[in-house]
């Protein structure tokens, strides 16, 4: 038993890392790189919001901006989730899993950040580590409340 906990420890582990790879690639792509991977969805959503319209690009800069926000949020989300999942493998307290999964995903973030100061056509921004915290915090909750909940439900 200890052993098989010691092994989803250390796969949970190795998925996290490789989640925080995928990050760090994403962050590593210029401006210009990111631009267009979002580029075509920016379009086909400014289309539908339009209705064959001709694109007016206050519109299109604004469900960028969303588009980009919403891929922080969900990219630490899930890194929040993952964190609070390899947290529960310890004997710790839901409150302590919480708090280390979220301060973990915080931390990244900000480390990303900087990260991104030295890809070119990138900017560090304080407003996307609050994005990416309040992700982590979403991602690392969901798992928190879910365990809470399994443990409150009488055994059967």
């Amino acid at each position: 038993m200890i052993k098989s906990k010691f092994t989803t420890r250390r796969i949970i582990g190795l998925v996290i890392l490789i989640w925080m790879g995928l990050i760090f690639w994403f962050s590593s792509r210029t401006g210009v790189q990111s631009g267009q991977s979002s580029m075509p969805i920016t379009t086909v959503l400014t289309n539908l919001i339009q209705q064959g319209e001709k694109i007016d690009y206050s519109i299109f800069w604004q469900i960028e901006f969303y588009m980009r926000k919403s891929a922080h949020f969900i990219l630490y989300g899930v890194l929040g989730f993952l964190c609070a999942v390899y947290f529960n493998h310890f004997r710790v307290s839901n409150k302590i899993k919480f708090l280390a999964a979220t301060v973990l995903t915080s931390l990244y973030g900000m480390t990303d950040e900087i990260h991104q100061l030295f890809v070119p056509g990138r900017a560090g921004k304080l407003y996307d580590v609050l994005v990416d915290t309040l992700g982590g915090i979403l991602g690392a909750a969901v798992v928190v409340i879910f365990i809470y909940l399994k443990s409150k439900k009488p055994n059967r």
